[in-house]
């Protein structure tokens, strides 16, 4: 879990995003799920929670 969160932290920040907060989930697919939708918020997209099951 770990892993993946630092990795997806290491993407976003190559990709010049700015983090505000933190994702934290349970399961694999929750935590992808999460991430992608805080990297889409990060990024200001408007509806983060749609695009976000379209990307998982």
């Amino acid at each position: 879990m770990a892993a993946d969160t630092i990795a997806g932290y290491i993407e976003g920040l190559l990709d010049g995003k700015e983090f505000k907060q933190t994702a934290y989930a349970v399961d694999r697919a929750s935590r992808k799920a999460a991430l992608a939708r805080f990297l889409l918020k990060a990024a200001g997209d408007e509806n983060p929670e749609k695009n976000a099951l379209m990307a998982a």
